[in-house]
């Protein structure tokens, strides 16, 4: 008995320690941040409202698309920015994707490629009334710039010109080069953009020291227990698929109904999907975030981090409550379509539904299928269903956080955003920039731009817009970025 207390004392000494190490808070600077008095922020407001004017609109059919609006944004640039069409000569890439090469002094180092898109998702039928604003109004109103894009992503695109256009104005040129690479359907996953962009460059022989894409940004309260303010880069993004599953019932009258119709059934799968999620774990970028952020939580939560080999079940369980959280740790299926029958008094022959399914790291879109299979074939053990991958696409690569860009990076958020928590994390939803490993591999994703949970939310959604300031600090982030990205 005296043996086996010891051992749980040696045990609990160790764990406090291990917390106490762990509890040593880091990368919170304090201060002043940087002036931002060299930017000229209503211009650079004015750029972007102009930008957002531009109906970019992208659709899942590339017969939908208004080219002509597409085009008229790009002569937008060439008439904006001069000195960066004179001196980066841009062209164009699958017609309305588009280059610029700033050159550098030293050609034997690798270039820089600041990434970005220019197309917009639709605003959805029947929400125009809930605008505060026109969608593509771009207006100005209480300190904010409205409208789609303002967010996602046209506010980056625009900060990357303004930023280099002002330095182009004062002589500067780069040491290494610097590509921008500004793409027209991120939004339908960039199969003609981003990957005719990659495709240039892999033909060229270009390979990239880093790629600076949208993603992680600075958000007040993105973590319970965590006071500062986050900003956080993307190391990797997860996957996306969309399975189509059809499955087929006996059709006649439905007063004289099976015991489970086609529609019964797709619903009990769907059900067991959600009630049966796949194995949930902690990936090396998710890992880095709570390592980052766990000297910032109460103690109990601190001593559960420090010690993730026992405590590893239950961070899992906290994670899973939340649907921001649990999405961090587990390959993700979310039903989002279905269609089943014509007439409420007939037995449909064939019920059909879509899952969209984000693959976490580590986990293919076979190992997704191959679950989704399992759940089936217990509602259908007759084999009375088919499942057809209408997307598929695994989770990116993963790029290291120990490298001078990444570093790079960190070092102008911490003088622009001092007060800001800077750390990895894994990005939920998709870009571009997962395009281009075969062309790079550091690969970081980060807006800078200072926004809470609910603004987030916008992304996407009605009211979508941007505060003044942010506008002009993100065009100074970028101008300081380039300046000292040696």
């Amino acid at each position: 008995m005296a043996v086996l207390a010891s051992i749980l004392g040696i045990f609990i000494i160790l764990l406090l320690v291990r917390t106490y190490l762990f509890s040593r808070k880091m990368g919170v600077l304090g201060g002043e941040p940087a002036s931002v008095a060299g930017i000229d922020g209503a211009r650079a407001a004015e750029s972007l409202s102009r930008a957002i004017q531009f109906r970019t609109v992208s659709h899942a059919d590339y017969d939908q698309f208004d080219y002509g609006e597409f085009e008229k944004f790009l002569d937008y640039l060439v008439d904006r920015y001069p000195l960066m069409t004179s001196t980066c000569h841009p062209f164009r890439i699958n017609d309305y994707s588009v280059l610029y090469r700033w050159k550098g002094t030293d050609s034997s180092l690798p270039p820089l490629l600041l990434l970005g898109h220019y197309d917009v998702v639709p605003v959805e039928k029947g929400t125009e009334g809930s605008w505060e604003q026109e969608p593509f109004g771009g207006a100005i109103s209480g300190g904010e710039l409205w409208g789609r894009g303002s967010l996602d992503m046209k506010v980056q695109v625009i900060s990357h010109l303004e930023a280099a256009e002002q330095l182009l104005r004062e002589g500067f040129t780069p040491r290494r080069d610097i590509w921008f690479s500004y793409n027209f359907d991120e939004e339908q996953r960039g199969s003609r953009g981003a990957t005719g962009a990659m495709e240039y460059f892999r033909k060229e022989g270009i390979r990239f020291d880093s790629l600076f894409d949208e993603g992680g940004c600075i958000v007040q309260g993105a973590m319970p227990g965590v006071d500062p303010p986050l900003a956080i880069i993307g190391l990797a993004e997860k996957g996306c698929a969309n399975f189509r599953i059809r499955v087929r019932g006996t059709g006649g009258h439905s007063s004289m109904p099976p015991r489970s119709t086609a529609l019964g059934k797709l619903s009990r799968i769907i059900a067991d999907l959600e009630g049966n999620p796949m194995p949930a774990r902690l990936t090396p970028p998710v890992r880095q975030m709570l390592k980052a952020t766990g000297p910032e939580m109460s103690f109990p939560i601190r001593l559960a981090l420090a010690n993730l080999f026992p405590f590893r079940p239950l961070i899992l369980k906290i994670f899973s409550a939340s649907p921001t959280t649990n999405a961090m740790i587990r390959t993700s299926f979310s039903a989002t379509m279905c269609r089943s029958g014509d007439a409420p008094n007939v037995l449909p022959l064939v019920a059909e539904g879509v899952i969209n399914c984000r693959p976490l790291p580590g986990d293919s879109v076979q190992d997704a299928l191959d679950h989704l299979h399992k759940i089936a074939r217990k509602t259908c053990p007759g084999e009375d269903y088919e499942i057809d991958i209408l997307l598929g696409d695994d989770a990116s690569a993963l790029s290291p956080h120990e490298t001078d860009s990444f570093e790079k990076i960190k070092a102008t958020i911490n003088r622009y955003y001092p007060q800001a928590l800077v750390s990895p994390y894994l990005m939920m939803g998709g870009s571009d920039s997962s395009k281009f490993t075969p062309v790079c591999d550091n690969i970081y994703r980060f807006m800078p731009i200072l926004i809470n949970k609910e603004q987030l939310d916008r992304m996407h959604n009605s009211n979508e817009r941007i505060s003044l300031e942010n506008i002009t600090r993100s065009v100074g982030f970028f101008r300081d970025f380039i300046q000292n990205y040696h």
